[in-house]
């Protein structure tokens, strides 16, 4: 695939605001073509393009946020690095330095303030200052696909009684028996079981970028980093710590009383129930990027791609495999945990323990032997889902309500939930 065409392009982002960018050499050696070459490898179901419509900005471009009546020349900024997620395909971040606001986007200036000056179409290096550091969300979709939720297995309280009109789905999360879904426009969508207010989105609640669904109670993650609770209270589970904040993301479990929070430092902050730990995040852990909430067991992956886990262990649920490594993406269920690694192979410890018509079963947790080319992986209270990189699904584990019998039109997936006894996932239809 060729490298960005250079001038002027307009693409339209996530936040709804309308960009103007312009490729410049790269600051970190990372061109965009790289970057969209790397996503349409992992990612073929999903169209992507590189000039023309492209939604992934490359490392180095100078992008315009726009205007307003005191400042109608725009903010200016420079791309310093993408970031594609391979738990959320289809979502990304772009990390921006700087904040010129009396600069247009193409080097001229009616006041030379800020610390990202374009002298002659690149950045002034005097003026390049990296601890002016922001963040944004990118839906790397193109126009002319729309995201809708699909579900099966079942569910007698209503968590897959999903809502008709949602569409433009970002992400999902499965609780015991509600679910949870965020529009692109940052607001939020509910349904099922109900009884302690889990399911009752809070007046006003926007911007959200994340969600979690749980047992009796529900989290979301605001675009500033900030973190939202409600529904039941009884481990303390909805008293978000009041300095919580710089989090980019958050885990709850389908059954769990605990939730976890991931700061932009990489250390976890944990609040609710300590049962078994599950809340005493490990001294020293740091440098994490991806963490994964089960029902009494927490797990967090670290940027070295290796796991840490901690909490109730009754089958080995919080029992590392020895030798793991290069994982990319990390969930858990209740007595049992997933691990996806970088040659797209899954990993699985603990076991599918869950007690039926009063007799008990307990099943060593497994992965369906040949399964490959995964880029996604959800873990249900009791059984697990995988999306493979052609957008199919893959499904195994408990199946006494059908949550493994993935519907065979259910393709071009990006994600998925797992919940008690069904399963969700976000799949790319056309507009």
């Amino acid at each position: 695939m060729a490298g960005p065409t250079p001038g002027w392009q307009c693409v339209e982002l996530a936040e709804r605001y309308l960009y103007v960018k312009h490729h410049l050499p790269a600051i970190n050696n990372v061109t965009g073509a790289t970057l969209v070459d790397r996503y349409h490898e992992r990612y073929p179901h999903v169209p992507v393009h590189h000039n023309g419509e492209t939604l992934i900005p490359a490392v180095g471009d100078v992008m315009n946020f726009g205007g307003n009546a005191s400042n109608p020349d725009g903010h200016v900024a420079v791309v310093t690095a993408v970031e594609l997620d391979p738990a959320k395909p289809g979502r990304g971040k772009v990390f921006f330095v700087g904040q010129n606001q009396k600069q247009r986007a193409d080097g001229t200036a009616t006041a030379a303030t800020g610390n990202v000056r374009i002298v002659d179409g690149r950045v002034d290096p005097a003026s390049y200052n990296p601890a002016y550091r922001t963040v944004k969300w990118l839906d790397l979709r193109p126009a002319a696909t729309v995201t809708r939720l699909r579900a099966w297995g079942t569910d007698f309280f209503g968590a897959t009684d999903l809502p008709a009109d949602l569409t433009g789905v970002t992400a999902v999360a499965a609780g015991l028996h509600h679910g949870l879904a965020v529009r692109a426009d940052g607001t939020v969508a509910s349904w099922g079981y109900n009884p302690y207010g889990q399911a009752t989105v809070p007046a006003g609640l926007a911007d959200v970028v994340a969600v979690g669904a749980a047992d009796v109670h529900s989290i979301a993650l605001k675009a500033d980093g900030t973190v939202i609770a409600w529904g039941a209270n009884p481990y303390g589970e909805t008293d978000v710590p009041a300095d919580l904040s710089d989090v980019t993301a958050i885990a709850t479990g389908t059954a769990s009383r605990d939730n976890l929070a991931l700061k932009r430092d990489g250390t976890v902050v944990a609040w609710g129930s300590r049962f078994a730990g599950e809340a005493d995040v490990p001294a020293g852990l740091a440098d994490v990027r991806a963490i994964a909430a089960g029902t009494r067991h927490n797990l967090a992956l670290r940027q070295d791609g290796t796991v840490v886990a901690w909490g109730w262990n009754s089958r080995g649920q919080a029992t590392v495999p020895a030798g793991l490594t290069d994982v990319v993406a990390i969930s858990a269920g209740d007595q049992h945990s997933l691990a996806l690694k970088s040659d797209g192979t899954v990993v699985a410890w603990g076991a599918f323990d869950y007690t039926l018509n009063g007799e008990d079963h307990a099943v060593p947790a497994y992965v369906p032997e040949g399964l490959s080319e995964v880029v996604a992986v959800g873990a249900g209270l009791y059984h697990d889902i995988a999306v493979r990189r052609d957008g199919t699904v893959v499904s195994w584990g408990a199946n006494f309500l059908g949550q493994t019998d993935v519907p065979g039109d259910v393709t071009n997936v990006l994600t998925v939930a797992g919940g008690t006894a069904y399963s969700l996932a976000i799949v790319s239809v056309a507009a």
